[in-house]
């Protein structure tokens, strides 16, 4: 099965090609940046930028032969660092000639990378807190930045791609992703800045986890464009949530009397019955 995986030298991208290298799968990387040092053997690499239509274009049909699906992960991944505009621009445009071109090709599934600031949270220039905790595929987006707008958008790309050719599509929304080396700072941090992870609702997960459930996507078949929240089964908290979210704002604190142990505010119960998927790891086995 030939996968092209867009995105690829970016840190959950090497981890998603590394990952579907393992089980056996035929990986066409793309990145405009070059390919990392440690591409697993048998990866064909292609440099390329998704906002441009060209390069889409000959990426998904490399070599003259489409893929049976796309792995799209190409994007600006927070809105800190470059001008709001660029951000926008690069995120839409990007999934947006990726879809174009899995609709012209034929390609049948696309899985493309949202967020859980798909919801508007992370960013957001005055305060809100969602009307339901935990939150899961349900709960409306309240966009107030252009990287929350670009990840609706992006959805939106996908679903319309699915509407208008019944392309298999999957959308994966990440919360905090821990990488490779980050678990002492991040154990640190939970022990001495609890609350500090309170607009991603304290929902974490492992960058291997993640990687295994872009892989179970491929692996699943959907007859709708469907949203999975892929995140932990714990708070990234030695506390309750449910004691801590009071501190964060009354508001949370009235929601969060839901929750209950080890609970985090996001639910991935969908991933774990439509995916098969489980995540392995907890913040608590590098404490």
């Amino acid at each position: 099965m030939r996968i092209v995986v867009t995105g690829s030298s970016g840190r959950i991208g090497q981890q998603v090609v590394k990952e579907l290298a393992a089980h056996g799968y035929e990986v066409v990387a793309t990145d405009r940046a070059r390919a990392p040092s440690d591409l697993p053997a048998g990866v064909q690499f292609v440099q390329a930028d998704m906002t441009q239509p060209a390069d889409a274009a000959g990426v998904l049909a490399f070599r003259g032969r489409k893929p049976d699906a796309v792995i799209h992960l190409a994007a600006i991944p927070s809105p800190t660092k470059n001008p709001p505009e660029v951000v926008y621009a690069t995120n839409v445009l990007s999934v947006y000639n990726v879809v174009e071109m899995v609709g012209t090709l034929g390609i049948p599934k696309l899985i493309e990378t949202s967020s859980i600031n798909w919801l508007g949270m992370d960013f957001r220039t005055h305060e809100w807190w969602p009307s339901y905790l935990p939150v899961d595929e349900f709960h409306p987006h309240q966009a107030q930045d252009p990287y929350a707008l670009s990840k609706f958008v992006g959805e939106q790309a996908a679903a319309m791609i699915h509407n208008r050719c019944g392309t298999e599509v999957i959308s994966i929304r990440p919360p905090y992703v821990v990488f490779d080396g980050w678990w002492p700072d991040v154990v640190t941090r939970v022990h001495e800045q609890p609350l500090s992870f309170a607009a991603g609702l304290w929902a974490y997960i492992d960058v291997r986890d993640l990687a295994v459930a872009y892989r179970k996507a491929l692996e699943t078949h959907v007859a709708l464009h469907e949203s999975f929240y892929i995140v932990a089964d714990d708070a990234l908290a030695e506390r309750p949530v449910a004691a801590l979210a009071p501190q964060v704002s009354t508001a949370l604190g009235e929601q969060a009397k839901s929750l209950t142990g080890t609970q985090s505010g996001v639910n991935n119960g969908k991933a774990k019955r439509l995916l098969g998927w489980r995540p392995q790891f907890s913040w608590r086995d590098f404490a």
